[in-house]
């Protein structure tokens, strides 16, 4: 590696409020200091994502009650807000603030972009909002990507025009990679991980607390889809092992209550890793839920099949890493004999994804080293 310190500018979604979208900011930003370098992450606030987290969320007037709910949830919006934002203040090395009329000067600000990981690249999710595929650089050697996700977003000629003008260009998924391959004509299209896997247990444990929000044994549940099963398993687990249950999910619903469940709505993402690291059993159908699981050892279990559809970054994971039976099927955990308690050779998933890491950091090294 170069010895010349470069400040890296981080591009991504770095204030949606949800845990993935937070950690990978951070898990790309230590990634970069581990090389050596300077790395930041560009506070750019993108119109389209900050209104979505405004606080009229849900804002129905012409019903009194969900007028009344609206309200109730806003407050549990709020403090969320404010969990995400302290985390973002301490543990993120922020830029000055960019809005989308002066972005395009991270050009003279930073000596390398890297837009990425999360689905920067899906027009749908960021409003159309095209600084995310560095439209106004004008030095295309400063343009790279890392990670980046499309999700179910189809590419459109001016997209692919875009990311043709990209210096290094990495995806996350092969199938997007080779979507990109197929479009821009570029055979230098990289797969790599999650800027969360960059980092190992350790790392990571640097942010646990040493008390959770939760004391005890305790199985816990993270959902991001609608569930289908998680719950009944879990309950059914609990009776087995006398533990309790606690669900954290992504949803302020004033209504959404299981019996014999604790339900948690929101808390700070410490926490949220610290209730990984502390829980005696994980069933998840997140990805994030189930990268942290691995990384912090956890006897686990992942839904894929969720009433959002099938969970193929979650799919693709476990198959990589050669654990692909901690799936949560009822009716294959039946017939194949699988319990939650089945041993995990962590020890062989963990060396798989070590040749992993070294690939994609290796990959941000090409960056440096340009």
């Amino acid at each position: 590696m170069s010895d010349n310190r470069k400040t890296i500018g981080i591009l991504t979604f770095h204030r949606a409020i949800n845990y993935g979208a937070l950690l990978q900011a951070y898990g790309l930003q230590e990634a970069l200091k581990g090389l050596g370098q300077n790395a930041k992450v560009i506070d750019y606030r993108c119109p389209f994502v900050e209104k979505a987290y405004r606080l009229t969320w849900g804002l129905n007037k012409k019903k009194l009650k969900s007028y009344i709910v609206t309200f109730k949830g806003m407050s549990k919006v709020k403090e969320k807000n404010q969990m995400f934002r302290a985390f973002a203040s301490k543990h993120l090395d922020l830029s000055k603030v960019y809005n989308a009329s002066d972005v395009k000067q991270i050009e003279n600000d930073f000596d390398e972009i890297i837009t990425g990981s999360d689905q920067v690249w899906n027009m749908d999710i960021s409003g159309n909002d095209r600084n995310f595929l560095l439209e106004s650089l004008k030095d295309s050697k400063k343009k790279n990507s890392y990670a980046v996700s499309l999700g179910t977003y189809k590419l459109s000629e001016k997209d692919v025009n875009d990311i043709k003008g990209f210096e290094r260009i990495s995806l996350r998924e092969p199938a997007s990679a080779a979507y990109v391959k197929s479009l821009t004509g570029r055979d230098d299209v990289h797969v790599d991980i999650d800027p969360t896997l960059l980092l190992n247990q350790e790392k990571w444990e640097e942010l646990v607390g040493k008390e959770g929000p939760v004391k005890g044994d305790y199985i816990f549940i993270y959902s991001v889809h609608p569930q289908n099963h998680m719950i009944e398993y879990a309950k059914k687990l609990a009776k087995e092992k006398n533990m309790k249950v606690i669900y954290l999910h992504n949803r302020i619903k004033m209504d959404l209550k299981f019996k014999d469940v604790t339900m948690l709505t929101h808390v700070t993402p410490e926490d949220f890793l610290t209730l990984i690291h502390n829980a005696s059993y994980v069933i998840t159908n997140s990805f994030h839920g189930t990268v942290f699981s691995i990384i912090f050892r956890k006897q686990f279990l992942s839904e894929l099949t969720t009433k959002g559809g099938f969970n193929n970054r979650v799919y693709d994971l476990l198959t990589e890493l050669g654990i692909s039976r901690r799936i949560l099927e009822p009716v294959r955990n039946v017939n194949d004999g699988l319990t939650i308690d089945e041993s995990i050779d962590f020890d062989s998933a963990n060396e798989r994804l070590e040749e992993l890491r070294k690939k994609s950091l290796k990959y941000l090294e090409t960056i440096i080293e340009k």
